[in-house]
């Protein structure tokens, strides 16, 4: 039987087969078909690394072994900006106000190459 996802953390780190433990996830997008879905995880020695999910290959990929806390939170904070920019207001008020006509800040006419103005 054909493991989903979400069971298989067992991934193979250069010649040893490890047993990854997942300590967090963050999915971005919708959670049947996400854009980006990451996990945190943690080998028996203590070592962690970022995974991403490939929904090409439909595997765990690890993308990042180096500063890895720092990439982390660079994630989660990806991810609260989004979510709070979401929970702001309803998509229909956001392209209301991306519709209006922007105004020049100076008051003056765009400049063209041509140097007619």
């Amino acid at each position: 039987m054909k493991k989903t996802p979400a069971q298989n953390s067992k991934k193979k780190l250069g010649l040893l087969d490890l047993d990854l433990k997942k300590i967090d996830e963050v999915i971005i997008g919708d959670p049947k078909k996400p854009g980006v879905w990451l996990r945190l995880m943690e080998s028996p020695s203590g070592k962690r690394y970022i995974q991403s999910y490939s929904s090409l290959s439909k595997d765990w990929i690890i993308t990042s072994r180096h500063n890895v806390e720092e990439n982390w939170q660079g994630w989660k904070d990806t991810y609260a900006r989004i979510y709070t920019r979401k929970q702001r207001g309803s998509p229909v008020e956001r392209k209301l106000q991306m519709d209006r006509p922007t105004k020049n800040p100076r008051g003056s006419k765009r400049k063209t190459n041509s140097g007619n103005t």
